[in-house]
């Protein structure tokens, strides 16, 4: 019986070395997604794990088995696509970065700005993002969350004594800090994270919908009780809908021809934008998969219609 269950753990072992050198997982997210630690990973991979290896070797069968289950029912389809819209908000955080200053980027939901975040931070040094939240948007919640973002391995939970371990940590870095959903953010929060900035001499980029620029602006009034924030907007970028150039990015990435662009082109357009859209396309794609079919207008509609969208009656439900 032992030695059936080296032969089975040998054979996960094979396999699971097999996609992290033929695939973009890493060791700790494979673990992570495992329900593993690292450690007891690492030692099961090499052999070395004193504890109980069956239960390490369910729990990795569980992920292959998933993992398979995701690779042969998912289509192959782009994760990301470089649009001109991206490629604007990309500029906004360099400026942001190079110049030292804050930057506002804001916009209707959909167009790229959340994506754009996500691909830019991929490899670069000192730059760090959190995501606000209205259950973190008091200073001391959005402290933490910047703590923990930035690699504070213990942050004190004082709203004082954290605001001087950040600073002490980001001073002299050159970097930059992008805060998704910063609608949310309380006014007390955004003075916070605006102060923090002006210490410590980093860029800041703060993203969310057009709230965050009312929110600054004292609801566009531009008062004087809120020039400290507004007067510090160095750049501002506004998104309301994607461009004609953005949906023939994702339209190209897709492989999509005459019709099927008519709708995405259609659909690009409606509340949602580029999120419902890629939403519709990964469905679309899905469905063709099923039936053996290359992806046409037909898979498109169908998805549409699975999704709630209504090319007849021109509205998105």
């Amino acid at each position: 019986m032992k030695e059936q269950n080296q032969v089975g753990f040998e054979e996960i072992r094979t396999a699971i070395t097999e996609i992290l050198d033929t695939t973009d997982f890493t060791s700790a997210q494979l673990a992570r997604e495992a329900g593993l630690s690292a450690a007891r990973f690492s030692q099961f991979l090499g052999n070395t794990y004193k504890g109980d290896n069956k239960k390490v070797a369910d729990a990795l069968a569980i992920w292959l088995k998933n993992y398979h289950a995701k690779r042969d029912h998912l289509p192959a389809m782009p994760e990301f696509v470089q649009t001109p819209t991206v490629l604007q908000i990309w500029g906004a955080f360099q400026y942001a970065q190079l110049a030292r200053c804050i930057t506002v980027i804001h916009g209707n939901p959909g167009v790229s700005k959340t994506t754009a975040v996500r691909e830019f931070v991929v490899g670069r040094p000192n730059v760090w993002t959190i995501k606000a939240s209205k259950s973190r948007a008091s200073v001391l919640e959005c402290l933490f969350d910047l703590a923990l973002a930035v690699g504070i391995d213990q942050p004190i939970c004082r709203r004082g004594a954290l605001s001087r371990q950040i600073l002490q940590r980001l001073s002299r870095t050159g970097g930059l800090l992008i805060i998704d959903e910063a609608d949310v953010l309380e006014y007390d929060t955004l003075e916070e994270i605006r102060i923090l900035q002006e210490e410590t001499d980093i860029g800041l980029a703060l993203i969310g919908n057009h709230n965050i620029y009312k929110r600054m602006t004292g609801n566009n009034s531009r008062n004087v009780d809120f020039a400290r924030l507004f007067s510090r907007i160095a750049k501002r970028v506004v998104i309301n809908q994607p461009r004609k150039g953005d949906i023939e990015a994702v339209a190209k990435a897709w492989g999509l021809v005459d019709n099927e662009r008519d709708l995405i082109h259609w659909l690009a357009k409606q509340p949602g934008a580029l999120r419902i859209t890629f939403f519709v396309l990964r469905l679309a794609a899905t469905f063709a998969q099923a039936q053996r079919e290359p992806m046409s207008e037909v898979h498109i509609k169908a998805a549409m219609k699975d999704l709630g969208c209504d090319a007849q009656k021109g509205v998105v439900a």
